[in-house]
């Protein structure tokens, strides 16, 4: 490749990149209502937090959370986890929240305040 089309390259490339980093993505079976956390569209009782909790808190596979779970679809759960995965400080606020109010320790232990609490920033 010469030099020529190595240079005549890079201003595409650079394109592609500043379009891919402010694309907004969807996901599929995912809803997150104003102010709630990140939830299943099917069943809005199963937030996208618990599924994450047993992927990695259990250390489960997509199969044993399926076995844990036998009315979710693979899809539904992969989408789970690619949410997680772009949000990921979101979820794992939610996380600490839940376990801080879980053993009763309150928002000092996470840095959330009362009023934040249950309010995706």
């Amino acid at each position: 490749m010469s030099a020529r089309s190595r240079v005549s390259k890079r201003p595409a490339l650079r394109r592609l990149k500043e379009a891919s980093l402010s694309e907004t993505f969807t996901y599929p079976h995912i809803a997150v209502p104003p102010g709630e956390y990140a939830r299943l569209q099917k069943w809005p009782q199963i937030r996208v937090s618990q599924l994450v909790a047993d992927y990695l808190g259990l250390s489960h596979s997509v199969e044993e959370i399926l076995f844990s779970y036998p009315h979710l679809t693979p899809s539904e759960i992969h989408s789970a986890l690619a949410y997680y995965f772009d949000h990921r400080d979101e979820i794992e606020r939610e996380l600490a929240t839940g376990m801080a109010s879980a053993f009763g320790l309150g928002s000092h232990a996470t840095g959330v305040s009362p009023k934040s609490r249950g309010r995706v920033e």
